[in-house]
């Protein structure tokens, strides 16, 4: 963190053994078991191509629909230096400045966390029924990928700790870091790690995404700045020095994320991401970081 800054948003820990049990199979499906623990094979077996279990297309059912009735969540858009992904794109150049420069008056508050570098999913709480998502709002059960099935399973295996956290049309965004896409972790906490808050689609403000997650043993992202506006230079400058997830030299923190609000409310999200990026370079060779046995 920013020398000066009040740090706030540290990483929440929790102890999976005190929480997981094995999850319920959805209907037609084998039930897996949530792994009381998490286990790195960073120095050991790498799991093979076939481990991530694509579903071939004509067994999966029909077109599930989107529980929220729209993506879970969207694309942030990047400060000026940040290297963009197909389809993304920047934000405006006034916006860039009450991130990295000067702010409007006394009432923007600047929150600056690490980015993670894994699935973007959500645990949504719909009809008093905790749901797990992928990005796209899809039941995480219904995706073809094997990380974002076992996501479904993990948040299955307590839903108390989900209901007691989120209100009716409420859901809590985060980075699933079960399985290495561009850059190698070794956890000490669990894999899911929460960024954001929304009610009716609308961001929470930040205070109370902290709030919320303390309440429930969630893990947050490392907090790198809170207050005025800070550089890219500052940022990267804390960042380079190894992030508070446990990156496995010499992959290096994908980047961070500015939010900025005022009085309390969400007003506007950037982010940046180092121009050497490789998204999903492990994809072809994959590597866990936790997995049930």
């Amino acid at each position: 963190m920013l020398p000066g800054r009040a740090a706030i948003g540290g990483p929440g820990r929790s102890n999976l053994a005190e929480v997981l049990t094995f999850a319920p199979a959805a209907a037609g499906r084998v039930a897996v078991p949530a792994f009381a623990g998490q286990r790195s094979n960073l120095g050991g077996r790498p799991a093979n191509s076939a481990s991530l279990n694509q579903i071939p297309v004509s067994a999966m059912p029909d077109k599930p629909i989107k529980p929220l009735g729209r993506k879970a969540y969207g694309s942030i858009p990047h400060l000026p230096t940040s290297r963009l992904g197909a389809g993304e794109h920047h934000v405006h150049e006034g916006q860039a400045r009450i991130c990295t420069a000067k702010s409007r008056d006394r009432h923007d508050r600047v929150v600056v966390t690490e980015k993670l570098d894994g699935a973007n999913v959500a645990i949504a709480k719909i009809d008093g029924r905790i749901i797990a998502l992928g990005r796209a709002g899809y039941p995480a059960e219904t995706a073809p990928q094997e990380h974002i099935r076992l996501f479904g399973d993990w948040v299955r295996s307590d839903p108390e700790r989900w209901a007691g956290m989120l209100g009716p049309g409420e859901a809590l965004h985060g980075e699933w870091l079960a399985l290495a896409h561009g850059t190698r972790y070794e956890l000490q906490h669990e894999p899911f790690v929460a960024f954001d808050l929304t009610a009716g689609g609308k961001r929470l403000g930040w205070d109370e995404v902290l709030r919320r997650c303390r309440s429930r043993g969630v893990v947050t992202p490392e907090l790198i700045s809170d207050g005025p506006p800070v550089s890219v230079e500052s940022v990267r400058a804390v960042i380079d020095r190894g992030g508070g997830h446990g990156v496995v030299p010499p992959d290096a923190v994908e980047g961070a994320v500015w939010r900025v609000e005022r009085r309390g409310r969400f007003d506007f999200m950037a982010k940046w991401v180092r121009p050497e990026k490789v998204d999903g370079k492990y994809f072809d060779s994959p590597i866990w970081h936790w997995r049930p046995d």
